[in-house]
């Protein structure tokens, strides 16, 4: 019976002694895990407090370029293998940027676009607070993804959408004297209507206007000046042939064709002398043309109309008589 009572004891004493093992291995891999991917350059001690942001970094085109967390925000890239928070938040370490911060701590990477953004009119300062900063038009700051992505707010079938969340805000356009009819003009416009339709090709505003070094037209750098605009124009992969000096801009752009209301019908008034000699004098053609075109479908839309009614009678009249 003793005998008995020792061997019971010993193999619960080896019970306790597995179950000890067990708990001390899986106490090692919780360590040693983050650890081991932080190897790899994951910034994995961040993961533990920052699960979204890891998350959505490592969907994010920077992921893949092999950029982390250290890489924007510094501070100290596990410390003598520790995983302590005063360790990592050392060494210069710089939390979330301010929106006029955000552009010059993507500049540490992205020089040439930090220098086409200060130089233009999408530039935030103190007098524009609310003007775009990166993660405005390129979606936050973790999870900015490439734009050849569907997903992605620059994905080209999304652009306009992405323009329109400022420039059809008309409290934000009215503050920096800038017309909401620029949206409405330019749908009306043949690019919008191509390109709605599935002409990918056809311009839209970035086409124009650029993409980080966004200009105004009075600027002479600016890709819509008038000493520039012809080139813009005929840009490989637009209207070839059309020479940077071409005076495309007495032409009606999307900004001014509305001069009185969005169609063929505007005031001549509103132009100057050469903008009005372009458009064939003092006469008013636009006006007689739009008329003529109208009474004309009307005309053929109510002879066709005639025709048809006179036509069904006569089938009824038949149909009668046999």
């Amino acid at each position: 019976m003793k005998f008995e009572l020792e061997r019971l004891k010993r193999g619960r004493s080896r019970e306790v002694v597995r179950v000890m093992i067990v708990l001390q291995l899986m106490l090692a891999l919780t360590i040693m895990l983050p650890i081991g991917v932080m190897a790899e350059g994951d910034s994995s001690e961040c993961y533990s407090c920052h699960r979204e942001a890891v998350t959505e970094i490592r969907e994010s085109v920077h992921y893949v370029n092999g950029v982390d967390c250290m890489d924007c925000h510094g501070g100290v890239h596990l410390t003598n293998g520790s995983l302590i928070t005063k360790d990592v938040m050392s060494g210069n370490f710089v939390g979330a940027p301010t929106r006029t911060e955000a552009p010059e701590f993507c500049s540490k990477c992205h020089e040439e676009v930090g220098d086409d953004y200060e130089s233009s009119v999408h530039r935030v300062t103190p007098e524009k607070p609310d003007a775009p900063e990166c993660r405005d038009c390129h979606g936050g700051g973790h999870g900015v993804i490439a734009v050849s992505d569907p997903a992605s707010p620059t994905y080209r079938p999304k652009q306009l959408e992405m323009c329109v969340r400022c420039h059809a805000n008309h409290e934000m356009m009215e503050k920096y004297g800038v017309d909401t009819e620029v949206l409405e003009t330019y749908e009306d416009s043949y690019h919008w209507k191509a390109f709605k339709f599935g002409q990918l090709k056809a311009a839209t505003c970035l086409d124009c206007h650029g993409t980080h070094a966004v200009k105004s037209e009075d600027d002479p750098t600016s890709s819509i000046s008038k000493s520039n605009l012809g080139g813009t124009c005929g840009k490989e992969g637009c209207h070839k042939g059309v020479k940077p000096g071409a005076r495309v801009w007495m032409g009606m752009t999307h900004y001014n064709q509305h001069a009185q209301k969005p169609d063929l019908v505007f005031d001549k008034s509103k132009l100057d002398i050469k903008e009005r000699a372009y458009y064939l004098g003092p006469i008013n053609l636009a006006f007689y043309i739009e008329i003529f075109f109208i009474i004309l479908t009307c005309t053929v839309a109510i002879v066709l109309i005639i025709f048809v009614l006179l036509d069904l009678l006569t089938r009824i009249k038949l149909k009668r008589h046999f």
